[in-house]
């Protein structure tokens, strides 16, 4: 079954990345008993590197230690998941400070009956530069399991892929790229939240999330009030493009996914609000539905308490609307068979 992960990716753990980007060096994949390496020779650089954002950190002020929910849904109506990510900040032994953020994402309700799927994930950012370190992520779709290690390093980006599917063996794979000023994919959603986001913006980004990079483009597209908690609040609305890198940095288009929209909150917290990716399905959602700011070691573990309660759902999506129909259960079902059978 193949997964569409750059979907999955914006959606459960929320989206973005950076940077001048050399071709891959070097690609090394380890199986059972074999091993193949290759070296590719470098390409020209490609006219849209001279748009890629490589400036430092804006002037919004640092997201405190925070803890924040998300529900994941269909149209607004079949809930398919839900995801929680915590953000500290701690010191290294040499007193430099870096920033750590853990995220869990799973389906549910009617979408894990037929796609169960559960992910976990952890970065280490340079709280100055917002530059990776780190990045670890393991899920488990249905009967296979993933693993995969990203280390970033001045010009280079090491990912190492683990991956088998029950009562098979094991394959692993190993790729190495020659790559400069390149984002995770909570780096980059750090760094764009600390750029003013004025409408008419462009932030072109690079993001590495797992074993291939991507060009990430948002745009601001002005203030707005977006409904929520039953009232309304100020956002910024931003549209988001993705398309992916070739080996030669050639870019190529993500067919699959038609759109995709995210409102931030107009604060100093600068949190998204809501992330709508328009797919072959219809519209897949990721909505903030509490937040909770923590102090030292609660930032540890999630924990219980206060924030926002769950948002006010469009009226027009609510299952046994008469606009919506009586079928909205069948129709949610189908568009998660397209979804994850493609």
């Amino acid at each position: 079954m193949k997964t569409n992960r750059p979907i999955l990716a914006a959606v459960l753990c929320v989206l973005a990345a950076l940077a001048p980007l050399s071709a891959p060096s070097e690609v090394e994949k380890t199986g059972t008993d074999t091993t193949k390496a290759s070296v590719a020779k470098a390409p020209d650089k490609p006219a849209w590197l001279e748009k890629v954002n490589t400036g430092p950190p804006g002037p919004i002020p640092e997201l405190p230690a925070c803890r924040v929910d998300y529900t994941l849904s269909w149209n607004g109506a079949v809930k398919a998941g839900q995801a929680t990510a915590v953000l500290d900040r701690e010191k290294e032994d040499n007193g430099h400070e870096i920033i750590r953020g853990s995220a869990t994402a799973a389906s549910s309700g009617v979408a894990r009956l037929l796609w169960k799927y559960d992910c976990e994930l952890e970065s280490l950012i340079d709280a100055e530069t917002l530059r990776p370190q780190s990045f670890k992520h393991r899920e488990k779709e249905n009967k296979e399991t993933k693993k995969y290690q990203v280390a970033f390093q001045a010009g280079r980006v090491k990912s190492e892929r683990f991956s088998q599917r029950e009562g098979e063996e094991a394959e692993t794979k190993t790729r190495t790229y020659k790559l400069d000023d390149l984002l995770d994919l909570l780096s980059c959603i750090l760094y764009a939240r600390s750029l003013p986001l004025n409408e008419g913006e462009e932030i072109n980004m690079v993001v590495f999330p797992f074993d291939a990079p991507y060009l990430v483009t948002l745009k601001a597209e002005g203030k707005e009030k977006f409904p929520y908690n039953g009232e309304e609040v100020d956002s910024i609305r931003t549209s988001l493009e993705i398309l992916k890198i070739n080996k030669d940095l050639t870019l190529k288009e993500y067919k699959k996914l038609k759109s995709a929209t995210m409102w931030v909150s107009d604060d100093e917290f600068r949190l998204p609000l809501e992330i709508r990716t328009e797919i072959f399905v219809g519209s897949v959602r990721a909505t903030l539905v509490d937040r909770k700011f923590l102090d030292g070691a609660e930032a540890d573990s999630p924990g219980e308490g206060g924030g926002l309660p769950a948002p006010k759902t469009d009226k027009k999506s609510k299952p046994g609307n008469e606009d919506s129909g009586d079928d909205w259960l069948q129709q949610g079902l189908d568009a998660i068979r397209k979804l994850i059978s493609a």
